[in-house]
């Protein structure tokens, strides 16, 4: 599966018609990008499938080739991991972390790297919503200070596709202006290639 099916996994978060974890699950599987294999060791982690997570996790630095920003996300995510994988394999919630480990999280939460994206999210669904600046320069660094405060912010896809499932007719919402010609390739959930249409754009956002 090529690393366009990774975009289009991003778009079930905003699939109202509740699709099936499966086929979310599914397509990751297939994709195998450094993106996808992290989204579903995340997903693995969460559901306390320990087994699967730790086979995966383990082989991503050897499965892709890292550049020292994904390395460094890696490590960073590997203790944060490590940090909550007590609380979660035995049962606990994510809306129920310690306050020890609460604390320990805020290190990330300012970060604007994937550490720090699912810190928010894990201290957000804790109650505290921190208020960081990802428009200027990044926190990365160890000694980085962190502030009290917090603002959960979602990554905005270029491409809006719904709903999803569909029966006979689907929404294309663009984000941004394109005057050209696009073409618009379909797949079912087990990886399939549905429909293949070209589109010429002229302007405008929604088809």
């Amino acid at each position: 599966m090529n690393s366009y099916s990774s975009k289009l996994i991003q778009q079930y978060s905003l699939d109202t018609n509740g699709v099936a974890t499966d086929s979310i699950v599914a397509w990751l599987e297939r994709s195998e990008t450094y993106s996808t294999d992290m989204r579903l060791a995340r997903h693995y982690f969460f559901i306390r499938d320990s087994a699967h997570f730790d086979t995966l996790w383990a082989s991503i630095p050897t499965k892709h080739r890292l550049t020292s920003e994904q390395q460094n996300d890696y490590d960073e995510l590997d203790l944060i991991y490590d940090l909550l994988r007590s609380h979660i394999l035995s049962g606990g919630s994510v809306f129920e972390i310690g306050q020890t480990e609460l604390d320990s999280l805020g290190f990330w939460s300012e970060w604007c790297a994937e550490p720090g994206y699912l810190t928010r999210s894990l201290l957000r669904y804790n109650g505290i919503v921190v208020q960081e600046d990802c428009l200027g320069s990044s926190v990365t660094s160890r000694e980085a200070d962190v502030d009290e405060g917090f603002v959960f912010e979602a990554e905005i896809s270029p491409i809006i596709i719904y709903p999803n499932p569909a029966d006979n007719q689907i929404t294309v919402l663009l984000n941004e202006k394109i005057k050209s010609t696009i073409i618009v390739e379909i797949y079912s959930p087990d990886g399939r290639l549905f429909l293949v249409k070209e589109y010429q754009m002229e302007e405008r956002d929604i088809y």
